[in-house]
C-alpha cells in the first residue's frame, strides 16, 4: 500500500475496525494506526518512538481514514487523515 522507498504500510481489518501497520524495510514494526465508528488510535508497536497526529475534531463517524507521511527538517511524522463517505 505504499509507494515510499522506505517504508511498508499493510492494510487490513479486524473485528470491524481498520488498521494500518507501518514498518521499514527490515520488517521492525514503527506504529500501528486503527480506526472503527469514528474511533481512531495509535497502538503501541515495540519500542518505537514514531508519532501520529490525530484528524482535529469533529471527526466524521462514516468515514475513510488514510494515513501519510510527512517529513521535514526534524525527520518522519505520520499523520492520520478521514474523509467523509460520499453519498
Amino acid at each position: 500500500m505504499s509507494v515510499h522507498p522506505y517504508w511498508n504500510v499493510l492494510g487490513f481489518e479486524r473485528d470491524g475496525a481498520a488498521y494500518y501497520q507501518v514498518s521499514d524495510l527490515w520488517g521492525t514494526v514503527h506504529l500501528i494506526a486503527g480506526g472503527i465508528d469514528g474511533v481512531y488510535s495509535a497502538l503501541p508497536a515495540a519500542e518505537s518512538t514514531a508519532g501520529l497526529q490525530l484528524p482535529a475534531l469533529p471527526m466524521p463517524p462514516e468515514g475513510e481514514f488514510s494515513l501519510h507521511l510527512d517529513v521535514d527538517s526534524d525527520g518522519a511524522a505520520w499523520r492520520l487523515d478521514v474523509d467523509a463517505l460520499e453519498r
